[in-house]
């Protein structure tokens, strides 16, 4: 049975997001087929604010929120959606 590394599971996540850029992504805020997310911690949003409208994911929580079949489902997140994640340093967001 063929062991997968976690480098080889992030590259593979990696594969599959599309990324863009603040210019790219200004005008999605007002786009009702996306979701902004914020997977920064409480402190930071504290500190720095977020988005108007986004939701507020901290990262740790990111994979349940999203797994339907979870008891931490967030049904804004598993809707279909276009999901915009954001954070302070561009390291947990992909």
């Amino acid at each position: 049975m063929a062991t997968t590394t976690s480098a080889e599971l992030m590259a593979a996540a990696r594969s599959a997001i599309r990324y863009i850029s603040l210019d790219d992504a200004k005008p999605l805020v007002d786009d009702p087929n996306t979701v902004f997310v914020d997977v920064r911690d409480s402190k930071e949003l504290s500190d720095s604010g977020t988005i108007p409208g986004a939701l507020h994911v901290p990262r740790g929580g990111l994979e349940f929120a999203l797994d339907a079949a979870s008891d931490f489902a967030m049904p804004e997140l598993t809707c279909g959606k276009q999901l915009v994640l954001v954070c302070g340093s561009c390291a947990r967001a992909t």
